[in-house]
Protein backbone atom coordinates (compact mmCIF):
# COMPACT_ATOMS: atom_id res chain seq x y z
CA UNK A 1 0.00 0.00 0.00
CA UNK A 2 2.98 1.88 1.24
CA UNK A 3 4.41 2.03 -2.62
CA UNK A 4 0.95 2.53 -4.24
CA UNK A 5 0.71 5.97 -2.42
CA UNK A 6 4.27 6.72 -3.30
CA UNK A 7 4.03 6.44 -6.89
CA UNK A 8 0.76 8.67 -6.67
CA UNK A 9 2.42 11.95 -5.02
CA UNK A 10 4.94 11.61 -7.57
CA UNK A 11 2.23 12.52 -10.14
CA UNK A 12 1.16 16.22 -11.16
CA UNK A 13 -2.30 16.90 -9.93
CA UNK A 14 -3.77 17.80 -12.53
CA UNK A 15 -7.25 17.40 -10.72
CA UNK A 16 -6.11 21.10 -9.36
CA UNK A 17 -6.08 23.06 -12.96
CA UNK A 18 -9.71 23.36 -13.76
CA UNK A 19 -10.71 22.11 -16.89
CA UNK A 20 -12.56 25.14 -18.29
CA UNK A 21 -9.60 27.69 -17.99
CA UNK A 22 -7.87 24.97 -20.12
CA UNK A 23 -10.77 25.10 -22.51
CA UNK A 24 -11.21 29.04 -22.74
CA UNK A 25 -7.17 29.29 -23.51
CA UNK A 26 -7.46 26.55 -26.29
CA UNK A 27 -9.88 28.51 -28.11
CA UNK A 28 -7.06 30.91 -28.31
CA UNK A 29 -4.83 28.80 -29.65
CA UNK A 30 -7.72 27.74 -32.54
CA UNK A 31 -8.45 31.31 -33.19
CA UNK A 32 -4.61 31.84 -33.90
CA UNK A 33 -4.14 28.98 -35.92
CA UNK A 34 -6.98 29.86 -37.89
CA UNK A 35 -6.33 33.37 -38.28
CA UNK A 36 -2.27 32.40 -38.90
CA UNK A 37 -1.49 28.85 -39.22
CA UNK A 38 -1.25 25.75 -36.60
CA UNK A 39 1.57 26.13 -34.53
CA UNK A 40 3.12 29.00 -36.28
CA UNK A 41 3.98 30.81 -33.10
CA UNK A 42 6.49 27.92 -31.90
CA UNK A 43 7.89 28.14 -35.50
CA UNK A 44 10.75 30.66 -36.85
CA UNK A 45 11.35 33.61 -36.93
CA UNK A 46 9.86 33.45 -33.13
CA UNK A 47 8.13 35.95 -30.61
CA UNK A 48 10.32 38.52 -29.23
CA UNK A 49 10.02 38.73 -25.41
CA UNK A 50 8.27 42.26 -25.45
CA UNK A 51 5.79 41.27 -28.35
CA UNK A 52 4.54 38.74 -25.91
CA UNK A 53 4.32 40.93 -22.74
CA UNK A 54 2.84 43.72 -24.71
CA UNK A 55 -0.30 41.82 -26.41
CA UNK A 56 -0.55 40.69 -22.65
CA UNK A 57 -0.57 43.59 -21.18
CA UNK A 58 -2.80 45.03 -23.96
CA UNK A 59 -5.43 42.18 -22.83
CA UNK A 60 -5.02 43.13 -19.28
CA UNK A 61 -5.79 46.99 -20.37
CA UNK A 62 -8.93 46.26 -21.65
CA UNK A 63 -10.06 43.95 -18.42
CA UNK A 64 -8.78 46.54 -15.86
CA UNK A 65 -11.26 49.29 -18.31
CA UNK A 66 -13.95 46.96 -17.80
CA UNK A 67 -14.36 45.37 -21.28
CA UNK A 68 -14.26 41.31 -20.48
CA UNK A 69 -14.25 39.84 -24.14
CA UNK A 70 -11.94 40.74 -27.05
CA UNK A 71 -13.53 42.92 -30.09
CA UNK A 72 -11.56 41.12 -32.79
CA UNK A 73 -12.04 37.03 -31.39
CA UNK A 74 -14.88 37.61 -29.12
CA UNK A 75 -13.09 35.73 -26.40
CA UNK A 76 -11.90 36.24 -22.87
CA UNK A 77 -9.44 39.26 -22.51
CA UNK A 78 -8.43 36.80 -19.43
CA UNK A 79 -7.78 33.80 -21.96
CA UNK A 80 -6.00 35.76 -24.06
CA UNK A 81 -3.32 37.39 -21.34
CA UNK A 82 -2.93 33.28 -20.26
CA UNK A 83 -2.39 32.42 -23.62
CA UNK A 84 0.51 34.93 -23.44
CA UNK A 85 1.45 33.51 -20.63
CA UNK A 86 1.79 30.02 -21.40
CA UNK A 87 3.74 30.90 -24.94
CA UNK A 88 6.24 33.02 -22.72
CA UNK A 89 6.11 29.62 -20.57
CA UNK A 90 7.10 27.94 -23.79
CA UNK A 91 9.53 30.08 -24.65
CA UNK A 92 11.73 30.03 -21.43
CA UNK A 93 11.39 26.28 -21.07
CA UNK A 94 12.75 25.90 -24.66
CA UNK A 95 15.07 28.76 -24.37
CA UNK A 96 13.78 30.42 -27.96
CA UNK A 97 14.18 34.03 -26.96
CA UNK A 98 16.86 35.75 -28.08
CA UNK A 99 19.47 35.47 -25.39
CA UNK A 100 21.29 39.04 -26.40
CA UNK A 101 17.94 40.70 -25.33
CA UNK A 102 17.25 41.06 -21.72
CA UNK A 103 14.16 40.14 -20.28
CA UNK A 104 13.85 43.34 -19.00
CA UNK A 105 15.15 45.49 -22.33
CA UNK A 106 12.66 47.89 -23.38
CA UNK A 107 12.59 47.79 -27.24
CA UNK A 108 13.25 50.49 -28.92
CA UNK A 109 10.36 52.47 -29.71
CA UNK A 110 9.46 52.70 -26.13
CA UNK A 111 11.30 54.92 -23.86
CA UNK A 112 13.32 53.56 -21.02
CA UNK A 113 12.27 53.81 -17.46
CA UNK A 114 15.04 55.38 -14.89
CA UNK A 115 15.10 53.66 -11.48
CA UNK A 116 14.44 57.46 -10.60
CA UNK A 117 11.28 57.62 -12.12
CA UNK A 118 9.42 54.41 -10.82
CA UNK A 119 7.83 56.20 -8.32
CA UNK A 120 6.10 58.43 -10.45
CA UNK A 121 5.28 55.89 -12.87
CA UNK A 122 3.68 53.65 -10.38
CA UNK A 123 1.77 57.24 -9.03
CA UNK A 124 0.61 57.71 -12.48
CA UNK A 125 -0.44 53.93 -12.90
CA UNK A 126 -2.51 54.97 -9.60
CA UNK A 127 -4.17 57.47 -11.03
CA UNK A 128 -5.13 56.46 -13.99
CA UNK A 129 -6.77 53.32 -12.12
CA UNK A 130 -8.59 56.17 -10.01
CA UNK A 131 -9.71 57.43 -13.32
CA UNK A 132 -10.61 54.59 -14.87
CA UNK A 133 -12.74 53.71 -11.71
CA UNK A 134 -14.38 57.09 -11.93
CA UNK A 135 -15.16 56.88 -15.03
CA UNK A 136 -17.01 53.34 -14.96
CA UNK A 137 -18.98 54.84 -11.78
CA UNK A 138 -19.97 57.58 -13.72
CA UNK A 139 -21.65 55.46 -16.53
CA UNK A 140 -23.49 53.56 -14.26
CA UNK A 141 -25.04 56.45 -12.41
CA UNK A 142 -25.85 58.05 -15.60
CA UNK A 143 -27.46 54.42 -16.54
CA UNK A 144 -29.52 54.18 -13.47
CA UNK A 145 -30.53 58.17 -13.94
CA UNK A 146 -31.79 57.18 -17.03
CA UNK A 147 -35.73 57.30 -17.10
CA UNK A 148 -38.14 53.78 -18.05
CA UNK A 149 -40.70 54.27 -20.47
Amino acid sequence: MADRQSKHVEKLPWHLFPVECIEEILKVFAMGAKKYSEDNWRTPPYFKRHEITNSMKRHQAWIEKGHLYDDESRLLHSAHVAWNAVAQLYYDLHGLFDVNTAATEAPSDIEEVKPSEKSFCLGSWQEYIKKVENDWRDRVDAQKRKPTI
